[in-house]
């Protein structure tokens, strides 16, 4: 009978600790920054047809590296590159799977024809590290038909 107590009490712990998991998830989502909060965005477009976009990246949150898209729906326009630097590779168990992210501030760099004023339409998507993904975000960049090297756009 002893014996069976004293397997019993090793056992309490390991019973418990999924709760203290789903109360330190459901405290997580209380906290949850909303997507335009957890991956801030800004532009610099650095000369004719080279545009620098930088994704601030809340602690707690990451951004796919093959989630971030650059489309143009202008007609005249074309985007001939969007290079993305390597992401750090990071098991996801929301998706079961390694993949590559971004945790930090990154710069995606787009090389596109040259011309004013163009539209671009951004596209990313991350999760929180609680578990909780967001579906993807759009954002809007216009490009005015004046390029002021100066201030970048």
């Amino acid at each position: 009978m002893n014996r069976r107590l004293f397997l019993a009490a090793l056992a309490l712990p390991a019973l418990a600790a999924p709760g203290i998991g789903i109360a330190q998830t459901a405290a997580g989502l209380d906290n949850l920054l909303s997507p335009e909060m957890a991956f801030r965005m800004h532009y610099l477009q650095v000369a004719k047809g080279y545009l620098s976009i930088v994704f601030r990246i809340a602690p707690g949150y990451r951004l796919y590296r093959d989630k971030i898209s650059v489309t143009t729906p202008t007609p005249t326009r074309l985007i001939y590159n969007v290079v993305k630097p390597p992401g750090t590779m990071h098991f996801d168990a929301t998706l079961g799977k390694t993949v590559e992210t971004y945790d930090r501030e990154t710069r995606v760099d787009v090389i596109m024809t040259e011309g004013r004023p163009v539209d671009l339409v951004v596209t990313i998507q991350g999760c929180a590290d609680v578990g909780v993904c967001f579906p993807p975000l759009e954002r809007r960049i216009h490009l005015g038909r004046q390029y002021d090297p100066v201030l970048g756009y």
